[in-house]
């Protein structure tokens, strides 16, 4: 389906993202990262693998029950704390997919009709943890409610500027996989084996995908980019942020702390040590 500059789906997207190159450039969002990546396009990429440990992921179900949110929303909210807090910004966005399955005619038709969606968020940091997640799942379900929009179609429609070392209009995909069903064939269960890739479209791919004893969080990256050591400490930095919201969801925030109280003591105790033994008996400018 195609839309015109006269569709709500447009009317839409225009009025979250903007219709100029200098915003549309202004909310890019990148992780920070030490390379130079000004004149540098590789699609050379790594994925790595985490787990969330089963006591965490009762805790995240319970939550999302007891407050009527879904994991995807919850999940996503952690993301856009980590990703505000990574970029320095309180205006990000981000891609995000729908399955576009808007038919039954399509539910069970074996095909390809994931879209890609542009999101944008502004973080308002006074706000309490649980209306930020609940703002979220309401913009998220609107943001589905407009997917008859192309991706492609809109970048031509905003005029966004094409660079031929960037993704337009975003750098990082975040992916919420709805559930987890055992794929069976008669008696038979499939074991799915993932194809081992090499690259990376975008600079970022967060997955979350539920499973049925734990939360798997998989990172797409750009190698070029980003080191392994730089993921490991992202993905432990989202999982310390989802624990915060977890226990302290009435706060606000700007409460929230996405390091860990161990390394928060290494940086204030270790790091920042400037202890140091000096002639008690001796003036300033004899020691100097």
């Amino acid at each position: 389906m195609r839309y015109t500059k006269n569709s709500s789906g447009y009317d839409y997207r225009t009025k979250i993202i903007g219709n100029s190159d200098s915003e549309a450039e202004i909310l890019k969002n990148k992780i920070l990262s030490s390379k130079n990546t000004e004149e540098i396009y590789e699609i050379k990429g790594n994925k790595l693998s985490f787990n969330i440990d089963s006591i965490t992921y009762n805790k995240i179900k319970e939550f999302t029950i007891n407050n009527r949110i879904t994991i995807n929303n919850l999940t996503q909210a952690v993301y856009e704390i980590a990703l505000s807090k990574y970029t320095y910004s309180e205006d990000i966005i981000f891609g995000i997919v729908d399955a576009n399955r808007t038919s039954n005619i399509y539910k069970n038709t074996i095909g390809m009709f994931v879209k890609t969606l542009p999101y944008r968020e502004k973080i308002n940091w006074k706000l309490p943890i649980f209306d930020f997640i609940n703002n979220v799942q309401a913009k998220t379900i609107e943001c589905y409610s407009h997917n008859t929009c192309v991706y492609e179609e809109l970048l031509n429609n905003i005029e966004i500027q094409r660079l031929p070392n960037r993704t337009p209009l975003f750098d990082t995909l975040f992916i919420c996989q709805n559930r987890f069903e055992v794929l069976k064939l008669g008696n038979s269960v499939v074991d799915i084996n993932e194809i081992k890739t090499y690259t990376s479209k975008f600079d970022l791919t967060f997955e979350v995908i539920p499973l049925e004893d734990n939360l798997c969080i998989k990172v797409e990256y750009k190698t070029f980019l980003y080191d392994e050591d730089t993921i490991k400490r992202f993905v432990s930095n989202y999982i310390n942020i989802l624990q915060y919201v977890l226990n302290n969801s009435e706060k606000t925030l700007y409460d929230i702390e996405m390091i860990s109280s161990k390394e928060k003591e290494i940086i204030l105790n270790k790091f920042n040590n400037k202890i140091t033994d000096y002639p008690k008996d001796s003036s300033i400018n004899k020691v100097f």
